[in-house]
């Protein structure tokens, strides 16, 4: 009888041990959840389309920089509106309202229609000195891959920009025939959660082009 219950003690004993490891290896190799990427700094699109740039257009002088007022009402926009809050015809109309602009071109973004490019790069008889231009572009991207995603697609965009653009204003009449461009890209990311509760997100820029004369 002792033998038996010294033998039973021992099976229970080492049945126990068993369990807990048992449970010490359930409780380790337990998946690991992902981190949800978080909404990208402000300082991190700016980096990530700076870079953009600088691979398509090496030469291109260009000021990349957030604007709170920009962030501020792409945000309100995006919470606020089904989806409709990312139509660029909404988005445009709230551009313009951040930058006191005209977005001259219409419902297609830069990233969208190459003849944009094309219009900042040759004079046209209303850039004189002091004129100023804006074109926009709304770019859908992958929220883990944001940098390099917007920072292609724009730097793409604005491979053929140029700082200095034929002028036909005064051509011919002794004063200037070619005209300097500074350039100034807003840029901010914002996430927009869709009526069917999926999270899509958009780096939005607004490009502004300052034309002065070369006397």
């Amino acid at each position: 009888m002792k033998l038996k219950k010294i033998a039973s003690l021992a099976l229970a004993g080492i049945m126990a041990v068993s369990m807990l490891t048992a449970c010490d290896t359930t409780s380790n190799n337990q998946p690991n959840v992902p981190n949800q990427p978080e909404e990208p700094t402000a300082s991190d699109v700016v980096s990530a389309v700076e870079a953009g740039i600088k691979s398509w257009n090496s030469d291109l002088e260009i000021d990349v920089k957030s604007s709170n007022n920009m962030d501020a009402a792409i945000e309100t926009v995006f919470d606020t509106y089904t989806d409709w809050k990312v139509d660029e015809g909404l988005v445009v109309l709230t551009l313009n309202t951040v930058f006191g602009a005209d977005m001259s071109t219409g419902d297609s973004s830069l990233v969208d229609n190459a003849d944009i490019i094309n219009h900042l790069n040759n004079g046209h008889g209303s850039y004189v000195d002091g004129s100023t231009d804006w074109a926009y572009a709304v770019v859908p991207v992958t929220k883990v891959a944001f940098d390099t995603e917007a920072g292609d697609k724009i730097g793409h965009a604005l491979e053929d920009l140029q700082n200095v653009v034929e002028s036909s204003t005064n051509a011919g009449e002794g004063k200037y025939e070619y005209m300097n461009v500074d350039y100034t890209l807003y840029v901010t990311a914002e996430d927009a959660t869709m009526a069917n509760n999926n999270v899509n997100s958009y780096v939005i820029v607004v490009l502004k082009a300052d034309y002065s004369a070369r006397v």
